[in-house]
């Protein structure tokens, strides 16, 4: 028999989605993600909530204090009479305020004004002093702030926050911040003034040098007098102006001493840093996923545009108790063996032999327990299976089907009864895949369930060519194959060894086992490259041990898987192999 050189099958795959765009497909993917490590993000939000809001309660209290001063336009309105007589400063710019209750000058008035205050005690003066101290050094101004609510011409309202850390300290420092700088804008104005008498007492000055000076004439003495007079005049004005002189600020409210602290919010505190713990999880988890590119469900294997065979739920021990058999049938796996032995028997053609070979990318990944499950599905329907343990090195199906009773042995169908020598027979049965191939008319195998027999692989070699390149092997698969309704050979992982790509040759195609979560993107690809290569055909894909929150959408159920503890294990509970 010639080696079956079917191409890739590339129709479309089976349960995949349908009617979805680019964008709903990263969408879901994401949705997916997320899900499948809802419980981390939910326990790491949920810690660093009560850690944030631990840390916050336990912080000093602090407390917050307003006073609010104007600045008026100066259209010019109001009484000639009190305008004349006032000197005023000029408009403030943009800024100025800010920059003024931040200058050194104004910060040591409000330090000076804090050790004249009464209200505080020696070592809050100090307190104070110094915080404003390391604000005016740092240029980070936490304890002294301005809100400024002012039109284009810097007119309006400007709030002197203060935080301090009592009632008390709070309100005081910010009357006295407000008085340091009602101060400074007073002074202003008065600088101006200071800056007319120092011109007109040099005016003076001089006026008296050149009347004392000799040969002056009387019509120049009078004029020198008169306008000495003049400027005597005029200092005694500027002296009675240096009274009146006022800024552009003007107080408009008092602090009020505050009633409760503005921080710490253990629970604001707690809130953000739950949320942001989540967010943070989160994006971690994409990253990761992203990073890995694990296979988790039918999403994850649309790209390679190969048919979805199954998906298989991951089992607890007590589903498992009765064994994978009575879990098939009848259990958890009952409705994924059904969905699988239709898909893989919608991929055969009708009337022609049903060989098919089992495998995965890597190990541990349930492809013999895969690989039961759908012969009970088969033999349920009524055909009679044979299952070839071709894993040479690591054989696994013994164990599969430890918890179903005594199997016994028989002789295989296929066999001609005139060629069998009873002596060697029983010397040695041929009872294991290497005896079977030197000895295709006296191969025995045992019936481990009702239409279902198995060849088991032997003791594990670690050197399998001997098998797989044997002159004997498509023969035998020919031969079973006829004598069976279906062949499902196990074989080892494709990422690991050959032999599945060797087995497939012969067959009618192949089924690829990923299991949720473990396999990568990568590897499967690599595993599907590797079957494509050889020209095998692919069959299409198995999902197994998928949990709920991998996929919620698997036949509206959700299944966990607990492993059994060793002293149950021991008891009969069996568990999806993770060894093959």
């Amino acid at each position: 028999m010639q080696p079956t050189q079917n191409g890739p099958f590339q129709n479309a795959p089976v349960n995949s989605p349908r009617g979805l765009n680019a964008e709903d497909f990263e969408f879901q993917r994401v949705l997916a993600s997320v899900r499948r490590h809802a419980l981390p993000i939910i326990t790491a939000g949920l810690l660093a909530g009560g850690l944030s809001g631990y840390l916050s309660s336990r912080q000093a209290p602090v407390y917050s204090a307003v006073s609010s001063v104007v600045a008026p336009r100066t259209d010019g309105s109001g009484n000639s009479i009190v305008n004349n007589s006032l000197v005023t400063a000029p408009q403030l710019p943009q800024g100025a305020v800010e920059q003024a209750l931040h200058s050194q000058g104004v910060v040591g008035d409000i330090v000076a004004r804090l050790k004249r205050n009464r209200e505080l005690s020696s070592a809050q003066v100090r307190n104070l002093a110094s915080a404003l101290r390391a604000d005016l050094v740092t240029d980070r101004w936490t304890d002294l702030k301005v809100d400024a609510k002012t039109d284009s011409q810097q007119a309006g309202i400007y709030g002197i926050q203060v935080q301090a850390a009592s009632p008390l300290e709070a309100r005081v420092l910010a009357d006295e911040s407000v008085a340091a700088l009602l101060a400074w804008d007073v002074g202003r104005a008065q600088r101006r003034i200071a800056r007319a008498r120092s011109g007109l007492e040099a005016q003076l000055v001089a006026l008296g040098t050149q009347l004392g000076a000799a040969g002056s004439s009387a019509q120049d003495t009078a004029t020198l007098t008169a306008a000495r007079a003049q400027v005597v005049q005029n200092l005694a004005q500027v002296a009675v102006l240096e009274k009146a002189a006022t800024g552009t600020l003007d107080l408009v409210a008092e602090a009020i001493e505050p009633g409760r602290p503005v921080s710490p919010q253990p629970l604001r505190s707690g809130l953000l840093g739950g949320v942001l713990a989540l967010l943070l999880a989160s994006g971690a988890a994409l990253l990761s996923d992203s990073l890995r590119r694990r296979v988790y469900g039918e999403q994850d294997v649309a790209s390679f545009g190969l048919p979805l065979l199954g998906k298989l739920p991951l089992l607890s021990g007590n589903s498992l108790r009765g064994g994978l058999v009575e879990s098939a049938r009848s259990g958890g796996l009952y409705m994924g063996a059904g969905f699988l032995r239709v898909n893989v028997m919608s991929q055969l053609a009708p009337g022609k032999p049903r060989r098919i070979v089992i495998s995965s990318a890597r190990p541990g990944e349930g492809k013999s327990s895969v690989t039961a499950t759908l012969a009970i599905g088969m033999a349920a329907s009524g055909l009679k299976v044979l299952i070839v343990d071709a894993d040479l090195h690591r054989p696994t199906q013994p164990q599969v089907w430890q918890a179903f009773g005594n199997p016994m042995w028989h002789l295989m169908p296929s066999c001609n009864l005139a060629n069998i020598d009873p002596r060697r027979t029983m010397l040695e049965p041929a009872q294991t895949l290497s005896t079977a191939l030197d000895r295709l008319d006296e191969v025995q195998v045992l019936a481990v369930a009702e239409n279902i027999d198995l060849l088991p692989a032997g003791r594990p070699m670690k050197d399998s060519s001997s098998v797989v390149g044997h002159s004997h092997l498509p023969e035998a698969l020919e031969r079973w194959g006829e004598a069976y309704d279906v062949v499902l050979i196990d074989t080892p992982p494709l990422l690991v060894l050959s032999d599945a790509l060797a087995f497939a040759a012969y067959t009618e195609g192949l089924i690829l086992v990923t299991e949720a979560g473990v396999t990568s993107s990568r590897e499967l690809e690599r595993a599907v490259n590797s079957v494509q290569t050889v020209g095998a055909r692919l069959l299409g894909l198995v999902i197994n041990k998928q949990t709920s929150r991998e996929d919620s959408s698997y036949f509206g159920y959700g299944y966990r898987y607990d492993a059994p503890s060793q002293g149950a294990a021991q008891k009969g509970v069996r568990h999806q192999v993770s060894e093959d």
